[in-house]
């Protein structure tokens, strides 16, 4: 039985779609036979300051760390947050430069992780070790304890620096913003560098790291678990048709697509308005909020702030139909594509990226793209119009082509390319 140190920033009570991907890759890799050591630090009320704000932490009172392993040990390290004033300064100034922006690490947190690993490697004969991506100092970790012990280690990448445009205001902030990524990018290279294995859960951050020199780069996906969409019972919408989305939305989104198609929606047919509801729900109801202040009809939305997931997966399940606001970067695979083609319910992606998420939408007969305004009314119109006559919409989706995008079924795919090392 191989033995794995799994080293990720991410892990409950962190609750995040980077969380999801590494307690997959857990429990699965223990299922098929692994021995599975994870490592990572032990988040509290007070450390979680040392995160970016938008990233979820589980409160509950009744949750234990059982509720998330099977079977898998997870070693959780302490930290106090202290470091010298130079160290703290750099880390802070390259995270607001780049993709990982708030995502720094400040402290003995390094340290004592690496303490962790290495006396984990001393103790025990691991047979490998997996870096659970962003921050990079986990990859640091792993090239230090890969060469110290003779174990070979795989890079892991959930999202990477360099894989969105730099969203500058002017020239000096895209400078700013260039050399910082450049920085970033070239201490990544030198950390990850001796890894035997790269993977990476998007086409496009497969592309990027072929560019950057690498050989042996993976896909493997995200995905979802089939138990999320597991209710005992779903709640009926009554009597309006119910659109939804939930989570982040970034500028390049254009969820403006979305709103001005809605609108024209409404201004053909204004006596259709109480008929619809439109649900936001997390860090979108803040986003959305200030773009509907002179909107006709704004009854029609309602705004739910940050919820339970288990609350917002049946949110969705129980609504007609869900927006999905497509990144038009090519190759790039949200993880939130995976959760819509589990619900089974029909997805209306705006503005499509007519590209990869296209592709699997309408490969899984779960719905289309609307590029425009105007198609987003013509669909609106199809839409409403089969609800009305139907009282749903119907769902006739290819499971056998969704299910291939389960976590499990992911999760094989890195057990194959561990067999193969």
């Amino acid at each position: 039985m191989k033995k794995i140190l799994l080293l990720t920033n991410s892990f409950p009570p962190i609750n995040s779609p980077a969380t999801n991907r590494y307690v997959s890759f857990a429990k699965y890799l223990t299922e098929f036979g692994y021995d599975v050591i994870v490592i990572t630090p032990k988040w509290t009320e007070n450390s979680r300051n040392y995160l970016e704000q938008k990233t979820g932490f589980i409160t509950n009172s009744n949750f234990t760390a059982d509720t998330f392993q099977n079977e898998y040990r997870v070693v959780k390290v302490e930290f106090n947050g202290r470091d010298s004033l130079g160290e703290a300064f750099f880390e802070k100034l390259i995270a607001k430069c780049t993709l990982n922006s708030g995502s720094y690490i400040l402290g003995d947190l390094k340290k004592k992780m690496l303490n962790k690993v290495f006396s984990i490697c001393e103790a025990e004969n691991i047979d490998l070790i997996i870096s659970g991506g962003l921050p990079e100092y986990l990859s640091e970790i792993s090239s230090k304890a890969s060469k110290k012990y003779d174990v070979p280690w795989i890079a892991d990448y959930r999202d990477v620096i360099g894989q969105v445009s730099i969203q500058a205001t002017n020239q000096m902030d895209y400078f700013r913003q260039f050399l910082t990524r450049a920085l970033y990018i070239r201490r990544d290279n030198q950390y990850t560098k001796s890894a035997i294995v790269k993977t990476a859960a998007a086409q496009k951050i497969v592309d990027i790291l072929c560019e950057r020199g690498n050989s042996s780069v993976h896909l493997v996906m995200n995905g979802f678990n089939p138990n999320d969409f597991v209710f005992e019972s779903i709640k009926q919408q009554g009597d309006k048709f119910t659109i939804i989305h939930g989570g982040t939305i970034y500028p390049f989104q254009a969820p403006e697509v979305f709103l001005e198609g809605l609108k024209l929606f409404l201004e053909s047919s204004p006596e259709l308005a109480s008929k619809l509801s439109v649900k936001f729900f997390g860090q979108s109801s803040d986003f959305i909020k200030p773009m509907i202040k002179s909107y006709p009809f704004p009854e029609i939305f309602k705004f739910s702030g940050y919820v339970e997931r288990k609350t917002l997966l049946e949110e969705i399940k129980s609504s007609d139909l869900i927006l999905f606001l497509s990144v038009q970067e090519k190759g790039i695979t949200t993880s939130k594509i995976y959760e819509c083609l589990a619900s089974q319910v029909r997805i209306l992606s705006v503005p499509g990226d007519k590209d990869i998420t296209s592709e699997m939408i309408l490969k899984a007969n779960a719905g289309g793209d609307a590029s425009t305004p105007e198609a987003v009314k013509n669909e609106l119109e199809t839409l409403f119009h089969e609800w009305e006559c139907e009282g749903k919409l119907k769902s006739n989706v290819n499971l056998d082509y969704i299910n291939q995008y389960s976590r499990k079924e992911q999760a094989k795919k890195l057990a194959e390319i561990i067999d193969a090392l």
